[in-house]
């Protein structure tokens, strides 16, 4: 099974805004929101994010 990933670009960097379960509610969500740069990515579904993908929040 996998999910779609939305991913925001802003200022070079990409950040995760989004998983939906199919493409069609991905681009309802992105739809939502013209004149932003998205990018809607299929993805392998994971359960749990291993500790070292995990970067700490600096404040």
């Amino acid at each position: 099974m996998n999910t779609y990933l939305i991913y925001l670009r802003y200022y070079e960097e990409n950040f995760v805004v989004g998983a939906f379960a199919s493409r069609e509610l991905a681009e309802e969500y992105v739809a939502r929101f013209p004149g932003k740069s998205y990018s809607i990515r299929e993805t392998p579904l994971r359960t749990s994010i291993p500790q070292e993908e995990i970067e700490p929040i600096s404040s």
